[in-house]
């Protein structure tokens, strides 16, 4: 199944939010309005005074759903989330790689120009025949500087 990663916005003051099975339920005036599946949502947003049931936070939390808070003017208030998952090593190592841009940048040249000489390699490979002598020779040249590119980016410094 697709999740449509739906935000419900309950802009009616006075509203009350409660759970109903796997379902959240949109009420005003005790009269219900609404009815959502869990898991056709990705995020509830609050304006002003709106009830949320305990029991339907809880249900949110667990299922990974953001209930956001805000006040009748869009001001940010509170956010409840649910547990994150996550490796915390790797998001320690990708901060520190964060702090050499220098690297981040001389992977990226490296990779395109990388790539750029696999898709002409491969072109002689599989459409050689189809090429004049010169042709052939021409981009079996800039192949050749494009791995000479490649060792100087390699080697180079920071500097």
């Amino acid at each position: 199944m697709k999740k449509m990663l739906n935000t419900i916005y309950v802009t009616t003051e006075g509203a009350a939010l409660r759970k109903d099975g796997e379902n959240l339920v949109a009420e005003v005036e005790s009269v219900e309005r609404s009815r959502v599946p869990l898991h056709m949502l990705s995020a509830v947003v609050v304006f002003g005074a709106v009830f949320v049931s305990p029991p339907l936070m809880a249900a949110l939390a667990s299922a990974g759903i953001a209930l956001t808070f805000l006040d009748r003017n869009g001001r940010f208030q509170a956010r409840l989330e649910g547990p994150v998952s996550g490796n915390v090593l790797l998001r320690r190592a990708q901060y520190r790689l964060c702090d050499a841009p220098e690297d981040v940048a001389r992977s990226m040249v490296i990779g395109k120009v990388a790539n750029q000489r696999a898709v002409l390699m491969r072109s002689l490979r599989d459409y050689g025949d189809a090429y004049e002598e010169v042709d052939r020779n021409m981009i079996g040249t800039v192949t050749d500087r494009l791995a000479q590119i490649l060792r100087r980016v390699e080697r180079a410094d920071d500097t």
